[in-house]
């Protein structure tokens, strides 16, 4: 069997019927969102190898009706062109989606898209099953943002041993991230992993997934340690495997485990997925899409054959409003330009970096209650450079990159968490050398506290990234 998908996710079309213009563009590109989803779905038509998209939630912006009518009307007309080629479009929704838009609307509105004609339908379509190929199936999970231990998931398990009792492949689609994309990105999904191990417990070894904005591939490196929760409410040993990350930054969440009791774990989820050093039972993959408007400007090539899914990554269509730059390229411009504000806005219009710092995850008012903190930070990141940092601590920098200021040193490191590991920043260039120096020498420093020591761990993990981003093969 040969069966291949594209993933699309995190469209964010912006639409409003009353012809509101969208807002300027950040990491996401507003302004050119419709015609880059309708230059995606363009594409998967006039492609015959491609037998099915899969769009990961995320659909809207702001889940406006208009704009689901309008998303609908896309996924109409390119599902009618294709349909007589066997090929099909599957849809999951998500939180931006359910924004104004209640979960029994969209699911019956997109019900076309998967749930209808499903092999099996949890809770009205907050979770369903489709046959994608004889011998290959789909566990689609529509995330609308609640928190687990999810109500779906003993029925999870249950569609997952039934797929592996029936001799057949099945994999998994969401919209968050099941395990960190990033060493950054623990928080919003604290309990996420202990669910990504009871999956992988039930037989479940690939997980697709959006939400995040990262090109990211994570691995399960180990089975996570769990303990029971008995009647006396006092934990009681399960298992004896301890999953203990390089910063040993441990979590309390719960979950289930595969015959469907609850548990509690000491998940240990802050860093340890970064890593090549796999020793666990029950193997999972992560893979994490950025989103298709914006930087990076990717989206996912799955190829099932042989019980291995071949993971690539190819570039969202070129629109003419690039004009003479790559849709790559362009995207880049953009994200560039939102730190580039965002830098500027720390020594100069403190209300410019208010207004783009939100763009990457700080409130308003986080901002300006810390306004001092960071006037200071960005007097040091504008007038420091890579080499005065370097004698400062004591170590070596190439001399190609002394005169770099540390605003501009740091871009392709913040770039790279969205990117995934690129040639722009790793231990083979001269800055990925320096940065490396750097942090090593902070690692060092005593009487500086945890945070310190933290930042370099950090750097020293984005640098030093060993697990391919772009590409994978999954044994399934």
């Amino acid at each position: 069997m040969k069966y291949t998908l594209w993933q699309y996710t995190d469209l964010h079309l912006w639409y409003r019927a009353d012809g509101t213009p969208p807002p300027a563009a950040d990491q996401l590109d507003y302004p050119h969102c419709k015609e880059l989803i309708a230059a995606g779905l363009k594409r998967f038509a006039e492609t015959p190898e491609v037998n099915a998209l899969l769009l990961t939630g995320d659909l809207t912006e702001g889940g406006y009706p208009e704009e689901h009518d309008c998303m609908l009307e896309m996924l109409r007309r390119t599902q009618n062109a294709v349909a007589a080629q066997g090929k099909r479009i599957i849809v999951l929704t998500a939180s931006h989606d359910a924004r104004r838009t209640s979960d029994d609307e969209l699911r019956t509105r997109y019900a076309p898209y998967g749930i209808e004609g499903a092999l099996a339908v949890c809770n009205g379509g907050q979770a369903f099953v489709v046959q994608l190929a004889p011998g290959l199936r789909l566990l689609c999970i529509n995330d609308h943002g609640n928190d687990p231990p999810p109500p779906w998931l003993p029925w999870a398990i249950e569609q997952v041993q039934a797929a592996k009792t029936a001799g057949e492949i099945i994999l998994g689609a969401t919209h968050r991230p099941t395990l960190p994309p990033s060493p950054i990105y623990p928080g919003e999904i604290a309990a996420w992993p202990a669910v990504a191990d009871t999956l992988s417990r039930a037989g479940l070894r690939l997980m697709l997934s959006g939400h995040s904005h990262m090109h990211s591939i994570t691995y399960k490196t180990k089975d996570l340690y769990m303990v029971l929760t008995g009647d006396d409410k006092e934990p009681r040993p399960l298992k004896t495997e301890e999953a203990a990350g390089p910063l040993g930054i441990g979590r309390s969440t719960s979950g289930y485990d595969a015959d469907g009791i609850a548990y509690q774990c000491d998940a240990n989820i802050a860093k340890q997925h970064r890593r090549t050093d796999i020793d666990c039972t029950y193997p999972y993959c992560d893979v994490n899409t950025g989103a298709f408007t914006g930087f990076p400007g990717k989206f996912r090539q799955i190829c099932i054959a042989d019980g291995t899914a071949n993971i690539t990554s190819l570039d969202v269509p070129y629109i003419p409003a690039f004009g003479a730059l790559s849709s790559v390229a362009y995207l880049k411009g953009l994200f560039t330009a939102l730190l580039n504000r965002i830098f500027d806005g720390l020594v100069g219009d403190y209300e410019v970096f208010v207004q783009n710092i939100r763009m990457v995850g700080v409130r308003p008012d986080q901002a300006r209650k810390g306004r001092k903190y960071y006037r200071l930070g960005g007097w040091f990141l504008h007038h420091m450079t890579l080499g005065s940092l370097g004698r400062l601590l004591w170590c070596r920098i190439p001399k190609r990159v002394r005169k770099l200021r540390l605003r501009d040193a740091v871009q392709p490191l913040i770039r790279s968490i969205f990117s995934g590991n690129t040639a722009d920043c790793n231990p083979e260039t001269d800055l990925g050398k320096a940065l490396l120096a750097i942090a090593g020498q902070m690692d060092k420093l005593p009487l500086i506290g945890d945070a310190l020591a933290d930042a370099a761990d950090l750097i020293q993990l984005l640098v030093h990234n060993p697990t391919p981003d772009h590409a994978a093969a999954v044994a399934l």
